[in-house]
């Protein structure tokens, strides 16, 4: 029962996903890129259609020459240039899905400026995907650790008792979904990683692949960099063994709080010597 569980879940929350996002944007009026969302998103026309990266042409094309306040996108006092408070990495990850909206619209004869139809929901299905990505990562790991009861329940609790689930479908062109997507991915990597007993081309290719992917959860959301260096604490203590205690099926792994633990606890790293100061050096 629990393994079918696992096995159709995120299926099950795309089907989940779709249905209510249709359902919002369907019948409260609200655009996909919205608040946040219009700020992470803004570097995809600016740079694609207009072809300026000042965000200069496209300001004055729609608001007359300034941005309106809520973007949180001021002009440098020194430069006079236009500075967006909201990182790149949101934008990046979104890029394919404008793509296809940008597409989608010259083929449909609509407005290509970004903002109509096809632009707004192809944006809004970036969210969407990438949380199911995120999801399909983290069920990955869970289930090297835990049995599917566990990973299960853990899902669940992480997707619907938290705001993961809101900002996947309602505020989509957020970053929080992305950093989420890209941390799970950065573990994965991490775990994979100590899996090799031997220095091989993999092995040595992948920490650069595990660090592009941390600097880049950064890149997405700021935040997130504190998440990254906590799993790169982690990563740094490699244990010679995972305790008996924590495999799957063992009475420790099934009474694991669900959403507490993702992957094992590695033990400490060694302490730094401490310095002892010599005599006369300190007042």
């Amino acid at each position: 029962m629990y393994e079918r569980g696992v096995r159709h879940f995120v299926a099950a929350t795309a089907v989940i996903a779709v249905f209510a996002y249709l359902w919002v944007f369907s019948r409260l009026g609200y655009a996909p890129i919205h608040s946040d969302g219009y700020s992470y998103y803004v570097y995809l026309p600016s740079w694609v259609i207009y072809r300026d990266v000042t965000m200069e042409a496209l300001a004055r094309d729609w608001y007359g020459g300034t941005y309106p306040g809520f973007t949180g996108i001021l002009r440098w006092p020194t430069t006079g240039l236009w500075v967006n408070l909201h990182p790149i990495g949101t934008a990046i990850l979104m890029a394919p899905f404008f793509v296809a909206g940008d597409l989608l619209s010259l083929w449909s004869n609509l407005p290509r400026d970004g903002f109509s139809l096809y632009y707004e929901h192809a944006a809004g299905a970036a969210g969407i995907a990438y949380l199911l990505a995120g999801l399909a990562a983290l069920r990955r790991i869970l289930r090297r650790h835990f049995s599917d009861g566990v990973v299960l329940a853990t899902l669940v609790a992480i997707t619907w008792g938290t705001n993961l689930f809101h900002y996947g479908v309602f505020d989509g062109t957020f970053s929080h979904v992305f950093a989420f997507f890209l941390l799970c991915c950065w573990i994965l990597i991490v775990e994979r990683w100590w899996e090799q007993e031997r220095p091989t081309w993999r092995l040595s290719t992948s920490p650069a692949r595990s660090s592009t992917r941390r600097c880049f959860s950064t890149a997405c959301r700021v935040t997130a960099s504190g998440a990254a260096s906590a799993a790169a604490v982690e990563a740094c203590c490699r244990p010679s063994n995972v305790s008996n205690s924590w495999r799957v099926g063992s009475p420790r792994a099934e009474k694991t709080s669900t959403g507490a633990m993702v992957i094992p606890p590695r033990p400490p790293c060694a302490p730094r010597p401490v310095r002892t100061p010599s005599p006369g050096c300190c007042p």
